[in-house]
């Protein structure tokens, strides 16, 4: 008998003495084409030879399918027969094994494979470094129904996306109605809300950000650190807030309105801290996005890798479609207009900072990528010790860094941000104006404090 062809989904082996091979290409064919079958008991050129089958036969193919094939798979075992009868009237057994599996990478006996036509390769260095991040952009992860209902769903998550959506004119819903409004974007399937819709409003959901502040542009000194975990979009406000607050900000002044106005824009810094949530991988484990300001530079680093063989260069001047990886995900941000979910993503990041003359880099590594923005005409937070008759005591470092992150900033409201009493802020304040860091404009009544023109700059 016959069964037909070897092909990129199908194997053939004499027996299961060849076993650990047949894993090997159920690894490379999981990896290539997510399911496929194996026969045993059947030659190369597809004509089946027999096996020897018993119940410990097929219970020891299940068990080394279940030790060797990460992360697990759906195995189904079954025995054939022959259709022919030999000279003793009996049939050839020989074994089929029907598996599939939607989570790749796969690997055997933790190395990894790829089915290339009939052949099976061993993928290592380079080769399996573009195939893992090729087949994290591929996933489909996010559109999948996930273990929870809709009463997973953080009400007040979900309004406050509702709010900014209507906001940017991305909603047209008229009111809020959490079960409208998460059919309207697509987050449910047959009950169950996404696993999008969980890790972006989940109330048990726990991605991680870390946030730090540093007084000087390396991570030497620390002037403040956090983490804290939640769902998605209260984690974008967060992180969007906590550098919101660090950035000096000047005052233009239109007729007779004024506007306060940061030194890198709103619109750039959220999507760039969006873009590294929505762009992260979320099927093995809560990633931890970081956040780091220093005094020159502002870093957000996503443990997700960047689209292989591409820059955010690309994406600016050659108007690529945008490559996602969380294709729900980011569609769903689009809608509340954190993110760009057309490509353009960088390209409105690059004409906001041109026009505030915020120049920006990047490190991309195999598994990582991080976006710096570099803060212009900044004063350091803490000089050098060789400046010791002038340099700035830790109290006097924060009360500056308020005051340069607030135009509207008083004594007493710098006071009660840094939980200091309001004659030590005034202290620190006279000596910042001493040593040339701070001026005040103004009268008593209306006046401010502003950078100091000619501040004792060290660095």
């Amino acid at each position: 008998m016959n069964i037909g062809k070897k092909s990129d989904i199908v194997e053939f082996k004499k027996s299961t003495g060849e076993l650990r091979q047949a894993l090997e290409s159920m690894a490379g064919i999981l990896n290539k084409s997510r399911e496929g079958t194996i026969y045993f008991g059947v030659q190369d050129d597809g004509w089946v030879v027999g096996q020897d089958v018993t119940d410990s036969t097929i219970r020891d193919i299940g068990q080394k399918i279940d030790e060797m094939i990460e992360p697990k798979v759906t195995s189904q075992i079954t025995v054939l027969y022959d259709n022919e009868e030999d000279e003793n009237g009996n049939r050839k057994a020989f074994i089929k094994v029907r598996f599939l599996g939607f989570q790749p990478p796969y690997s055997c006996n933790n190395a990894f494979y790829i089915r290339i036509g009939t052949q099976t390769k061993h993928l290592t260095g380079a080769s399996l470094r573009n195939f893992i991040v090729d087949n994290l952009y591929a996933s489909s992860w996010d559109s999948e129904p996930s273990q929870y209902g809709i009463e997973e769903i953080d009400d007040k998550s979900l309004e406050s996306f509702y709010q900014f959506g209507k906001a940017a004119n991305r909603i047209a819903l008229p009111k809020y109605d959490k079960v409208n409004l998460l059919n309207s974007l697509d987050l449910v399937l047959d009950n169950k809300i996404k696993n999008a819709a969980s890790i972006l409003f989940g109330k048990s959901t726990k991605v991680g950000l870390h946030l730090a502040s540093y007084y000087n542009n390396d991570k030497a000194d620390v002037s403040d650190l956090d983490e804290v975990q939640g769902n998605v979009f209260n984690l974008i406000c967060l992180g969007v807030d906590y550098i919101m607050k660090r950035l000096n900000w000047r005052a233009e002044f239109g007729g007779v309105a004024r506007r306060n106005v940061p030194e890198i824009s709103l619109a750039a810094i959220r999507e760039i801290v969006a873009n590294a949530f929505a762009h992260s991988v979320y099927q093995f484990d809560n990633p931890q996005i970081g956040i780091s300001v220093h005094p020159g530079v502002i870093e957000i680093a996503n443990p997700g890798a960047f689209p292989p063989n591409m820059t955010p260069e690309d994406f600016i001047a050659k108007n690529h479609s945008s490559y996602q990886r969380n294709k729900l995900i980011l569609a769903t941000l689009f809608r509340c207009n954190f993110a760009e979910k057309s490509g353009t993503g960088f390209q409105r990041v690059a004409k906001e900072c041109a026009k505030d003359k915020i120049r920006w880099s990047y490190i991309k590594e195999d598994f990582s990528f991080q976006f710096e923005f570099f803060r212009n005409g900044f004063i350091p937070l803490m000089p050098s010790t060789s400046s010791a008759p002038s340099s700035l005591s830790k109290t006097e470092s924060a009360v500056l860094n308020q005051i340069l992150s607030n135009a509207e900033a008083t004594a007493s409201s710098v006071a009660g941000e840094l939980s200091l009493s309001s004659r030590t802020v005034e202290r620190a304040i006279a000596s910042l104006i001493k040593k040339g860091y701070l001026q005040r404009i103004g009268n008593n009544k209306r006046g401010r404090y502003v950078a100091a023109e000619k501040g004792q700059n060290t660095h």
